[in-house]
């Protein structure tokens, strides 16, 4: 339901957005003229205003603005510029200004941009049923006879045109890498977290470069049902081979602004630009031009090469007033106790003036992060790199690397249970000039000597280049960073929750076992957590065996046949959470015969309820820092068997009974002993100061704040 919610607010959102049609022109003041009307005669209920921004034009462009002005009061607006600056120049500040101006959506286009009367329309029909997110949407770009216009064809891949066949016959949206400034969808929170159009490209390639860099981030659509035309003198694309001579010293330009774009695409994008060189070269070589005249064309094009080589053009921003925070992770996003402290400290934070964008050099296979990440305002970013625990994390740096390098933030808040991890996000992120650079320490580990080997080869990363140290515990911070440091330096930040939310509440117990399937008067052992090794649900699989066997197997069976609902005996086991473990786990339980008696539950977007249907929660870790689930199980009033590697400090209200995992029969007894519902639970765990909204404000202190105190959060 949270999720409707969300998206039914997004939509409303979307359909009272202000909208500013930018067009740029220069001394086409006729084509300007129907541009113009054309954008005035939108048969769309989101009535767009237009900015118009004029490159010094001196053709009586002037006059044109000022007499549809008349026709169309309060809705158009003229930025005359003092001189051309070109048309990378002119889109910057077009779409710099109607940021500045308070509009959601911008529709760029150039001034030989003829829209259809629903091309607008057609374009927020698409977005909106995208809820708002995505990065860009492109019009279907048509010439003077209705043929798709060969210098507008949106790219796949950074390396890969639509074909003008399947172009042509394209009816359904499509997703797209790259598309120029005719007709181009732009909301003002993209333009807000990637910056402006590179104004010192001048003319060329700016679109492409503009485009790519939000592709990069967002999804971005080609929607073939939103049709404009493009009426340019000719339908071909720019080629410096059979080009005016008048005309070639402009391609200077487009050399350069190539060479720039492609080489951030890589050794890839280097190759690609090398072939099209080549490419281009021949055309000029088998061109009727005098051997002068290619050689100068030559010559053009090898020094626009080399100067974009050592080309490092500003990329300017506005409206970024807000601190922009990148949550980086170490592992991929799914459902563990990370993210969702992090999503938790969101949710309860004052993010006034705070974007927050979530970053994993793997995967995400929580749909519900990604909702809630973007509904905010933010953006969740899965490089797509194989996840290989144990293994070299090297693979992470070339695109870790690239991605802080092409994307601007004031803070990066870097979580992970890798040492190796910490070090790396934190030496890219000094590398890339983030300048406040937390490491985020979140539990503890098995001592031995891989992990004294790691610690010594990341504690000089680990002092060097972080400028806050965070922990859950002492423990945890321990565990990764130098002594000193810990000494000196670390701020402990509790795992605070929402306890109000996990109280116990008997209807939900009810309701949640009835669905499950368990019997009321079952005894349900639960484990909350990601399914890794380190949770160690294989030790009670074998654990539960063993209680099952001390039962009376063949009044189990005769109970079994009486009851409708299923309880595979008087002990059950419930694991919540997902995980690579998970086949394994399946056929452990399998292995064991006890299947029946085991209840996986998989990903669980709302475990307060899972609570709820739990007598006893059990923390047979290997390690841990500070256990998110030990807390919202004690807020619930469950009673708690945790291993005793798991830090002491996680016992908030004497509902916690530490074992040694070499004790089965200890873990049994503690296990098959009567346990009851401590009621008022949720309130000892917030006198404790373990409130999500304290911790939270305290965590939006340290985004906020250079220098804090030396404390215990």
């Amino acid at each position: 339901m949270e999720k409707s919610s969300a998206e039914s607010v997004t939509a409303d959102k979307i359909a009272a957005q202000r909208i500013a049609a930018v067009i740029v022109t220069y001394n086409r003041r006729e084509k300007l003229r129907h541009c113009i009307e054309a954008v005035l005669r939108q048969d769309t209920a989101d009535v767009p205003d237009i900015f118009v921004v004029d490159n010094n034009s001196s053709d009586g462009t002037e006059s044109v603005i000022e007499e549809l002005s008349c026709q169309a009061p309060g809705r158009i607006t003229c930025c005359r510029l003092p001189e051309n600056i070109g048309g990378a120049g002119g889109f910057s500040c077009g779409v710099r200004k109607a940021v500045e101006a308070g509009y959601d959506i911008l529709w760029l286009m150039d001034d030989d941009c003829i829209p259809a009367p629903d091309s607008l329309d057609q374009l927020l029909r698409f977005g909106r049923s995208q809820d708002g997110n995505y990065g860009f949407l492109t019009s279907k770009v048509l010439w003077r006879d209705g043929s798709p216009c060969r210098m507008n064809v949106p790219r796949r891949t950074a390396f890969k045109n639509i074909s003008l066949r399947a172009l042509g016959k394209l009816t359904e949206p499509c997703s797209v890498s790259m598309a120029s400034f005719v007709s181009l969808l732009v909301p003002a929170r993209i333009v807000k977290a990637v910056g402006l159009p590179i104004k010192d490209f001048y003319i060329w390639t700016d679109d492409w470069e503009y485009t790519r860099r939000i592709s990069r981030r967002y999804p971005c659509w080609l929607v073939p049902a939103s049709e404009v035309i493009h009426d340019c003198d000719s339908n071909s694309p720019a080629d410096i081979a059979g080009a005016d001579g008048e005309r070639v010293q402009r391609f200077r330009y487009l050399y350069r602004n190539d060479v720039f774009l492609y080489r951030r695409e890589g050794v890839k994008g280097l190759a690609y630009e090398a072939a099209r060189l080549s490419l281009h070269s021949a055309r000029i070589a088998f061109s009727k031009n005098s051997l002068r005249e290619k050689l100068r064309r030559e010559g053009i094009m090898l020094s626009a090469t080399a100067n974009g080589l050592r080309f490092r053009p500003e990329t300017e921003r506005v409206g970024s007033d807000a601190v922009r925070i990148l949550e980086a992770f170490g592992e991929p996003l799914s459902y563990g106790g990370q993210e969702s402290f992090v999503m938790n400290m969101i949710d309860h934070m004052d993010t006034a003036g705070l974007v927050f964008d979530m970053l994993t050099p793997y995967y995400c296979d929580n749909a519900e992060i990604s909702s809630r990440i973007r509904a905010s305002g933010g953006s969740l970013h899965a490089l797509g790199c194989s996840f290989r625990p144990g293994r070299s994390r090297a693979d992470t740096i070339a695109p870790i690397r690239r991605f802080l390098r092409e994307n601007h933030y004031d803070i990066i808040h870097i979580h992970s249970g890798s040492s190796s991890m910490l070090a790396i996000c934190s030496w890219l992120a000094h590398d890339a000039g983030i300048k406040r650079i937390i490491v985020h320490s979140h539990s503890t580990g098995l001592d031995g000597p891989v992990h004294r080997a790691a610690k010594l080869a990341t504690t000089g990363a680990l002092r060097k280049y972080p400028t806050d140290w965070l922990a859950c515990s002492e423990a945890a911070g321990l565990w990764r960073f130098p002594a000193d440091i810990c000494r000196d330096s670390l701020r402990i930040v509790r795992n605070g929750i929402d306890a109000d939310r996990f109280a116990y509440d008997g209807a939900v117990r009810t309701r949640t076992r009835k669905d499950l399937g368990i019997a009321d008067d079952a005894v349900v052992i639960g484990m909350v957590g990601r399914l890794s090794a380190v949770k160690n649900h294989s030790f009670m699989i074998d654990l539960l065996g063993d209680i099952l066997r001390e039962n009376d197997r063949e009044a189990a069976e005769q109970e079994k046949k009486e009851r409708e609902m299923v309880s595979g005996g008087r002990y059950m086991l419930l694991i919540a959470g997902d995980g690579e473990l998970s086949a394994r786990l399946r056929e452990a339980a399998e292995a064991a015969g006890i299947a029946d008696a085991v209840i996986f539950t998989g990903a669980v977007q709302d475990i307060s309820d899972i609570y709820q249907a739990l007598d006893l929660l059990v923390m047979p870790s290997l390690y841990e820092g500070f256990p998110i689930a030990a807390v919202e199980a004690q807020a619930s009033g469950l009673e708690v068997c945790a291993a005793d590697t798991v830090t002491a400090e996680a016992d908030l209200s004497g509902l916690v009974r530490f074992l040694p995992l070499g004790d089965r029969a200890a873990w049994i007894d503690a296990i098959t002993s009567k346990h009851r519902r401590h009621t008022g639970a949720a309130e000892l765990i917030k006198n404790a100061g373990y409130d999500a909204y304290e911790s939270a404000a305290l965590l939006r202190d340290i985004y906020c704040r250079q220098q804090l105190p030396r404390e215990t959060y």
